[in-house]
């Protein structure tokens, strides 16, 4: 399995001091490609889950696979 990604599809994660924050990240969709989740390297990296702490500015990237017909 080819795993595909985009620079376009990036979410950047702000973390303040103090601050607790509960945000559902976006389902984004791509056309021929099917959406395997966000993770923290645009190449491997650990997928992002519900139970994901975020406790610093935060960078996640959309990995896609490829639908072939």
């Amino acid at each position: 399995m080819d795993i595909l990604w985009i620079r376009l599809f990036v979410i950047m994660v702000q973390w303040q001091l103090g601050i607790t924050m509960n945000v559902a990240l976006p389902t984004p969709t791509r056309e021929n490609y099917t959406f395997l989740g966000w993770y923290t390297d645009p190449i491997e990296g650990d997928k992002i889950s519900g139970d994901t702490v975020v406790t610093k500015d935060t960078t996640y990237y959309a990995h896609w696979q490829y639908n072939e017909n």
